[in-house]
């Protein structure tokens, strides 16, 4: 098992499965929807649009390996209780 940190979220996923999502995640590119208000700084048309952008996948991906006994015993505490 492979712990595997997207962003701010930890996935607990096979390590076969682990290594294949890294494999396509250092493969892909990142996508960027953006809303322009008409109030926004350097909006110069005065009207509220999108702008759309594809550009390098510059995320960090970690992923560390996750023994079976602390799989085990996480599995066992279960969904921590929001103090």
């Amino acid at each position: 098992m492979m712990i595997v940190t997207l962003g701010y979220t930890d996935y607990v996923v096979q390590t076969k499965d682990a290594l294949t999502l890294l494999e396509i995640l250092s493969n892909s590119e990142k996508f960027e929807d953006r809303y322009v208000s008409k109030e926004d700084k350097g909006n110069t048309t005065g009207e509220a649009y999108h702008t759309y952008h594809v550009y390098e996948n510059d995320a960090v991906v970690n992923a560390r390996v996750i023994t079976n006994e602390k799989y085990r015993m996480a599995k066992l505490a279960g969904k921590p209780i929001k103090l």
